[in-house]
């Protein structure tokens, strides 16, 4: 039988919820209590996961795919040049056709 497949929960509450439970738990001398086993959420806490998780990692993630995209750019020209060069030739050897060639931008 097929496994099944797990499927993120991509709803912005729980994810957020769980985020600040987990920054809460990581923070130095977090506080419970018998009653309340859950560590103690403070308002710097909130901003500090709000801050991260909504503003500064979205940026960086945004910043490295472009700044590979960059990188790539020679390499996707030559690639892009090579694949015209050889559908020219090709549709070229098929028939009479002549092709210009018109350089990438």
């Amino acid at each position: 039988m097929a496994q099944k497949i797990n499927i993120p929960d991509l709803r912005f509450e729980q994810v957020f919820r769980r985020n600040l439970l987990n920054y809460a738990k990581q923070r130095k001398g977090a506080q419970t209590t018998d009653a309340d086993p859950l560590p103690i959420i403070t308002p710097s806490l909130v901003l500090y996961t709000i801050i991260k998780d909504q503003m500064l990692m979205p940026f960086v993630q945004g910043f490295a795919v472009a700044f590979g995209l960059m990188l790539l750019r020679p390499w996707i020209r030559k690639t892009y040049e090579a694949g015209r060069l050889v559908g020219v030739r090709l549709v070229t050897s098929i028939g009479n056709v002549t092709a210009t060639l018109k350089p990438y931008k």
